[in-house]
């Protein structure tokens, strides 16, 4: 009889992608989401799927004083670390600089 990392064994597998959503535009002030997706791909002799997710978890804020980062998850969201781990977050926040 198989034990259940035997059953569960390369059954699962699970991407996390960090990303800058779409600017929302309110006012003088410039909203970008920062994203978490995930896509779960599950696969075994006869079952197969996928799952995915978007999760927003931080916004940032920019306006002509600069710019500021909330969680909306209520860990500590780091903006330096943000800027590392988001593809394409520093060169968007200084366009968005640039225009106002």
């Amino acid at each position: 009889m198989m034990n259940k990392e035997e059953i569960f064994e390369g059954f699962i597998k699970t991407a996390e992608e960090k990303r800058v959503g779409n600017p929302l535009i309110s006012g003088s002030l410039i909203i970008l989401p920062l994203l978490k997706i995930f896509i779960t791909f599950c696969g075994k002799a006869m079952l197969n799927g996928c799952y995915f997710s978007v999760v927003p978890y931080a916004i940032i804020v920019i306006d002509s004083k600069g710019e500021r980062i909330f969680s909306l998850s209520g860990e500590e969201v780091d903006p330096d670390y943000a800027i590392k781990e988001v593809p394409g977050l520093k060169e968007k926040i200084r366009k968005i600089k640039a225009s106002l």
